[in-house]
C-alpha cells in the first residue's frame, strides 16, 4: 500500500520487518528514489541551501565554494548554486528563485546586498548569510 511504502522511506516510521525488505527490494528493481522536494512540502524549509555568487572563478572566491559546499555536504544540507557571471544586478531574482525552492539559508557572496534582498529573506522567513 502506499501508507506502506511511505513508511518505509520515513526515518523511525512503523513497518515490519517482512515488508520493509519487500518494499525496498522492489525500489530497487524499479530504480525508485525518494523525491526529496515533494517531502519538504509539509515542511517550511527544505534541506537546500541556496549560494549566489558572480566571480566563481576567482580562486578565493572558489576555495569558499569548495570549503562551504563539502561543509553542508557533510551536514546532511545540499547547496543550490546560480552563477550569476554578468549578471550581478539580477541578484534580487535569484534570491526569488531560490525562496521558491523553500531554502532555509541564503548565501550572498556579495559585497554589498540591497536593502530589498534583506527584508525579502526576512519577510519569507530565511537566513540570509552575506560573505
Amino acid at each position: 500500500s502506499r501508507s506502506a511504502v511511505s513508511r518505509t522511506f520515513t526515518e523511525g516510521a512503523s513497518v515490519a520487518p517482512k515488508t520493509r525488505a519487500r518494499v525496498m527490494q522492489a525500489a530497487e528493481e524499479l530504480g525508485y528514489r525518494v523525491n526529496l522536494l515533494a517531502r519538504t512540502l509539509h515542511k517550511e524549509r527544505s534541506d537546500l541551501v541556496g549560494l549566489v555568487g558572480a566571480n566563481l572563478s576567482n580562486p578565493y572566491i572558489s576555495a569558499q565554494v569548495d570549503a562551504l559546499t563539502a561543509a553542508l555536504y557533510a551536514n546532511g544540507l545540499q547547496c543550490m548554486l546560480l552563477n550569476l557571471a554578468g549578471q550581478q544586478n539580477d541578484m534580487e531574482n535569484a534570491v526569488a528563485k531560490l525562496l521558491e525552492y523553500r531554502v532555509r539559508t541564503v548565501v550572498l557572496l556579495s559585497g554589498a546586498v540591497p536593502d530589498t534582498l534583506m527584508r525579502l529573506a526576512a519577510a519569507n522567513g530565511t537566513r540570509l548569510v552575506l560573505i
